[in-house]
C-alpha cells in the first residue's frame, strides 16, 4: 500500500482519496455478502469522488433499484425505475460510464426525477460481473466536469466492486453446493464419516451417530475409539488392520470387505465398509471418508433363506431315501428277474440322488456342492453294491446344484459299471478324478479291470448311453477308452454356483 501511495504522490494525485480507495478495495476483498459490499461502497464512494452524494443501484430484471445512498439531501433510496427511464439503466444496458456535466442538457436524464434534488452534474459508473449488474452514481450540486482522477477512482472502485460481487456469488454458490451435499449425505441410509490424516473424526452424518449409538465428538474422537470391528467369523480386527486404517496408511480405497461393528452398548451390526482416501491439490493425503452400509436385513434374509433351503433339502433327502427303500422292498418281493434288475438299477440311482442331497444338507451352502464331498458320497453309495477300492481326487472348486445331480447320476453309472464288469477276485480299484481346466470340469473314472471287449461294450450300452445323455444335459461330452482297464471321461463347462 505504501508503494502505491508513493507512486500516487509522485504523480501529484490527491492522497486522501487514493487512501480511501485502497481501504475500500481491501474491505471489498473480504466482504462476505452483497449487503456488506453495498455498505462499503456507500460509506467510501462519496469521499473518493469528492461528490455531494452517491447512490448504489442494482439491476432488478428490467428495472433499476436504488438500494443505498449517501448524500447532502435525499435522492431515490428504495425506489425502482424502468431501465429505459434513468441514467443508471443506460449504463447497465451499454456497460459504459456516463459523464454528465449538466443534467439538463443530456437526453439520458429524466429531468422530472431530478427537479426535486440538488443534482446539477453526475457520473454514473457500471459495475460489471460478466455483464453489468449494478451502477455507482456520483452527484454534484454545481455543474462541473469531473477530472480524470475522479473518473479513474470511480472506475477502479466499480471494478473492485464487481470482483467482490463475483466472489460473494462464488462463495454463496459453494455454500449452497456444500449444503446440498450435506443434505444428500444426511439422507443416505448409510453411516458416513470423514477423518483427517491422523484418523480424527472431522465429519459424521446422522447415520454414523445411529450406528455408533451416540453423537461423535469431532474435537476429540478418533474413529477407532467409537466402535470395534470384527470379521464375519467373530475374530477381532486390530485397529491398525481395519479397512479405514489400511486406507489411511496405504492411501488406497478398500471395498468388498464384510465386517461386524460392535457399538459401545455391545450391539453388533454387520456392515460393508467403503473407506476412500482424500487428497489436496498437491496430492497429499488429507484424510479419508468412510461409508458403512448396514447389511442386517440382507443377513436376516440370507438366514431365512438358509433355513428354508435346509428344510427343503431335508425333505427332498428324506423323500428320496423313502423312495429308494420302497424300490428296494419292491425288488425283493418281485418274482421277475428282469423286473428285479430294473428296480435294482432304479433304487441305486435314487440312492445316489439321496446321497448327493444329503451332502448338500450338511454343507454350509444350500445351492452348491463341494466337489470332493460330492464324489465321496456317490462313490460310497455306489460301492455298497460290490467290492471296490476308491482313489478320489477333486479340485477345490464348487459344483452348482443343477450340475451336481446329473454329475452324480453319471458317476454312479460309471462306478456301478466298473464294479459290475471289471471286478475280479480281489474286487476292483477305481480312480475317480474331478479336475478343472480353463472353463471346463473333467470327470474321469478309471478301473484296473480287463478292459472293454465288443461284448462288454454292448452289455454296458444302456448305462453308457445314460451317461452320454446326462453329459448332453449339462452341455458336455462323454468318451470311453477301452483297453487294459477302462477309462471314461465326461467333460462339461463350469457353471457359476449360486
Amino acid at each position: 500500500m505504501d508503494l502505491v501511495l508513493r507512486r500516487v504522490e509522485s504523480a501529484g494525485v490527491d492522497r486522501p482519496r487514493w487512501v480511501s480507495l485502497i481501504g475500500a478495495v481491501e474491505q471489498l476483498a473480504t466482504a462476505d455478502s452483497l449487503a456488506a459490499i453495498i455498505e462499503i461502497v456507500r460509506s467510501t464512494a462519496r469521499h473518493i469522488a469528492g461528490a455531494d452524494g452517491i447512490t448504489f443501484v442494482l439491476r432488478d430484471g428490467d428495472r433499476c433499484h436504488y438500494v443505498a445512498e449517501d448524500a447532502i439531501a435525499p435522492l431515490w433510496k428504495g425506489l425502482k425505475f424502468p431501465m429505459s427511464a434513468c441514467v443508471s439503466g443506460w449504463c447497465m444496458s451499454t456497460g459504459k460510464m456516463a459523464v454528465i456535466p449538466d443534467i439538463y442538457a443530456d437526453e439520458r436524464v429524466p429531468r422530472d426525477a431530478y427537479l426535486p434534488t440538488f443534482v446539477s452534474s453526475m457520473v454514473m459508473t457500471p459495475v460489471i460481473v460478466g455483464s453489468p449488474v449494478a451502477a455507482i452514481g456520483a452527484y454534484w450540486s454545481i455543474g462541473i466536469t469531473p477530472d480524470e482522477d475522479v473518473i479513474e477512482l470511480l472506475a477502479a472502485l466499480a471494478r473492485s466492486t464487481g470482483i467482490a460481487i463475483h466472489n460473494v456469488q462464488l462463495r454463496q454458490s459453494l455454500r449452497e453446493s456444500e449444503a446440498r451435499c450435506v443434505q444428500f449425505i444426511e439422507a443416505l441410509p448409510a453411516a458416513i464419516y470423514a477423518t483427517d490424516a491422523a484418523g480424527r473424526v472431522t465429519y459424521f452424518n446422522q447415520g454414523a451417530a445411529d450406528l455408533a449409538g451416540f453423537q461423535l465428538d469431532i474435537s476429540s474422537n478418533s474413529w477407532q475409539s467409537d466402535w470395534s470391528l470384527y470379521k464375519p467369523d467373530g475374530t477381532l480386527i486390530p485397529p491398525d488392520a481395519t479397512p479405514m486404517a489400511r486406507t489411511l496408511g496405504e492411501g488406497q480405497p478398500v471395498s468388498g470387505v464384510e465386517a461386524i461393528v460392535e457399538r459401545r452398548d455391545g450391539l453388533r451390526v454387520p456392515v460393508l465398509p467403503y473407506p476412500t482416501p482424500l487428497y489436496n491439490e498437491a496430492g497429499e493425503l488429507t484424510g479419508a471418508i468412510n461409508m458403512f452400509v448396514d447389511i442386517s436385513e440382507r443377513k436376516s434374509a440370507e438366514t431365512a433363506m438358509r433355513v428354508l433351503m435346509d428344510e427343503l433339502n431335508h425333505r427332498v433327502k428324506n423323500n428320496l431315501q423313502m423312495l429308494s427303500a420302497m424300490l428296494s422292498f419292491t425288488q425283493r418281493e418281485c418274482a421277475s428277474e428282469e423286473a428285479k434288475r430294473v428296480l435294482g438299477e432304479a433304487s441305486s440311482r435314487v440312492a445316489v440322488m439321496a446321497a448327493a442331497q444329503r451332502t448338500l444338507y450338511v454343507t454350509q451352502s444350500s445351492s452348491r456342492f463341494e466337489g470332493r464331498q460330492l464324489l465321496d458320497a456317490v462313490c460310497k453309495s455306489a460301492g455298497a453294491h460290490g467290492a471296490a477300492n476308491f482313489q478320489i481326487q477333486a479340485h477345490d472348486g464348487v459344483i452348482a446344484n443343477d450340475i451336481a445331480m446329473p454329475l452324480a447320476l453319471a458317476l454312479n453309472e460309471l462306478v456301478t459299471n466298473a464294479i459290475k464288469h471289471a471286478a475280479q477276485d480281489g474286487g476292483v480299484n477305481i480312480t475317480v478324478t474331478l479336475a478343472r481346466a480353463n472353463d471346463d470340469d473333467i470327470l474321469t473314472v478309471e478301473d484296473d479291470g480287463p478292459g472293454f471287449t465288443s461284448t462288454d461294450m454292448q452289455s454296458r450300452s444302456s448305462g453308457l448311453g445314460l451317461v452320454a445323455a446326462l453329459a448332453r444335459q449339462v452341455r458336455g461330452s462323454f468318451s470311453v477308452e477301452p483297453g487294459p482297464g477302462a477309462r471314461c471321461v465326461m467333460r462339461f463347462p463350469v457353471r457359476a454356483a449360486g
